[in-house]
């Protein structure tokens, strides 16, 4: 926004799509998850994959697809704590766009820096006892390539509790 010293008339803009919560438009989502356990030895294997595909919005906007890959190694110690290796790579396409529209004029977004390519390291730790899990974790980034001009990620860190329910049959 930008308010008229000498009128005070206050002038509003449109945010950038890149910083909005939604871009509008319709995407459909692949979701898959592999898992191998074994329970005597309290050690897990697993994998998830993520593949968003992205449409097209009323503006003329398409934001690069979405892929992730996650492998998983995970032990339980002493029946509550848990320890998790992840090794986690995404990559996210170029943004597309109507031709008709000046992308950097409009919103002032450089097409050409969108899209990224990223490889991270996810230790986990998590403490269980009842119903309550406490746990932390860290996403460690080991390869970034990010498309022209724009901001990557660095180290982020995640501290949390669950609470778990159970809904039991009553008997009567």
């Amino acid at each position: 926004t930008y308010t008229n010293p000498a009128t005070g008339k206050k002038s509003y803009t449109t945010s950038p799509p890149t910083i909005q919560p939604t871009n509008g438009s319709n995407d459909i989502i692949f979701y898959g998850f592999v898992y191998k356990g074994y329970p005597a030895k309290q050690y897990r294997i697993f994998a998830n994959f993520l593949y968003i595909k992205k449409g097209w919005n009323a503006l003329g906007e398409r934001f690069g697809d979405y892929s992730s890959v996650g492998l998983f190694a995970s032990k339980t110690f002493f029946r509550k704590v848990g320890v998790t290796f992840q090794v986690k790579g995404e990559i996210t396409g170029q943004m597309k766009y109507d031709k008709n529209i000046d992308m950097l004029a409009l919103y002032n977004i450089d097409v050409n820096s969108t899209g990224n390519k990223r490889l991270s390291f996810v230790p986990q730790v998590s403490y269980t006892r009842k119903n309550v899990t406490i746990y932390a974790l860290s996403d460690l980034p080991f390869y970034q390539h990010v498309n022209g001009t724009q901001i990557g990620s660095s180290v982020q860190a995640t501290l949390g509790a669950t609470y778990r329910f159970y809904f039991t049959k009553m008997n009567g």
